[in-house]
């Protein structure tokens, strides 16, 4: 295995404090790619073993349930309980991140036996309504919140790949972002209403299901544009992975991974 990455998933399995964890990560990856695996229904059709050349040497961070089909090149697990579904722990090897939004999540953690090597308490979040999306990070373009990580907290997304995904990559000097089926969502033609959003899995596999909403994906497609700008400004590039995304037209897709 790569030094940097054994490396990185040694030190944050260690018991060491959180401080000096990330004092320790920091710049890690400096000059090298990311790549982050979400769970949208595109990753049914990424060539994820040809991708596998670029990943061992490459910080890889799995969103849930993408750690099905990227165990081992996998870095960092990051997990909530939106869309839980049953997990295998034993069998995941990389260190594994909560963010939580709920007193009880703590001790639901523990009563799964779920992996958990940091917690990270979601804040200054809203309702789900357009109010309340302003205070977020992709609806009020707070993206100065993606280098804030290191206090401990992950400022409300919404989402992981804004709340962890994203920064705990900046933290470790990556120098470009690849978003893997990050699709964000699919809109609904019918009503306005909550529905299950679409993932690359069934959704009858899921135990405690969330919904989402047009308002909330139309939040986060449109924030991309801006993160783009914000990433480039910092010298980061991002691209993205999946056949169907909704993140701005600016941002490249890279078809050669996708079986046609």
């Amino acid at each position: 295995m790569y030094w940097r990455k054994k490396y990185y998933r040694t030190l944050w399995k260690s018991t060491l404090p959180l401080t000096r964890r990330f004092d320790l990560s920091n710049g890690l990856f400096s000059g090298r790619e990311a790549y982050i695996f979400a769970a949208g229904p595109s990753l049914k059709n990424v060539d994820v073993e040809s991708l596998r050349l670029r990943l061992d040497k490459s910080l890889v961070i799995c969103i849930k349930q993408s750690i099905d089909i990227v165990d081992f090149d996998c870095d960092a697990l990051i997990m909530n309980f939106c869309n839980f579904s049953g997990y295998e722990w034993d069998r995941i090897q990389c260190p594994t991140f909560w963010t939580t939004f709920d007193r009880k999540h703590n001790e639901m953690i523990q009563a799964k036996g779920a992996n958990c090597n940091a917690t990270f308490e979601v804040v200054e979040n809203g309702p789900n309504t357009a109010a309340g999306f302003s205070l977020s990070t992709a609806g009020g373009n707070r993206w100065e919140n993606l280098d804030k990580i290191t206090d401990g907290k992950a400022r409300w997304g919404p989402g992981l790949m804004y709340e962890l995904a994203i920064p705990l990559a900046l933290l470790a000097g990556v120098s470009h972002i690849n978003l893997v089926s990050w699709d964000i969502g699919t809109i609904s033609q019918e009503n306005d209403t909550a529905f299950h959003n679409e993932h690359f899995y069934e959704q009858n596999k899921v135990e405690m299901s969330t919904k989402i909403t047009n308002l909330e994906i139309t939040t986060v497609a449109n924030s991309t544009l801006a993160l783009r700008n914000w990433l480039a400004a910092k010298g980061v590039g991002l691209s993205v992975i999946s056949d169907r995304s909704l993140v701005h037209e600016s941002i490249p897709r890279k078809p050669e991974w996708i079986i046609q």
